[in-house]
């Protein structure tokens, strides 16, 4: 495993090679891609990726916390925070 970080236009590339279309294709998908997750996700609903895993949103409760400047006691609100449930099939391509 070589641990980089893929560029957008490397992944489009990746899309266009495997699926024969064109790059500009590939990008509108791309982008059409993250807007539905994102807008899908804001909305709490759960989106599932085949073969990836869901994305979804998670209510974190509220919490007591301390602010690191004055020690202060402070309560955290609860809010939602984005999760990502991984599949089974890319926990075991990476080794997990």
């Amino acid at each position: 495993m070589s641990g980089s970080i893929l560029t957008k236009k490397e992944i489009i590339e990746a899309i266009a090679s495997k699926t024969g279309g064109e790059k500009k294709q590939a990008n509108a998908f791309l982008d059409a891609l993250s807007d539905t997750i994102i807008e899908e996700v804001a909305k709490g609903n759960t989106i599932p990726l085949n073969k990836v895993g869901r994305i979804s949103a998670k209510m974190r409760s509220e919490r007591t916390g301390i602010n690191p400047s004055t020690k202060e006691k402070l309560v955290i609100p609860a809010k939602h925070v984005p999760r990502i449930s991984f599949a089974s099939a890319i926990k075991d391509a990476v080794g997990g």
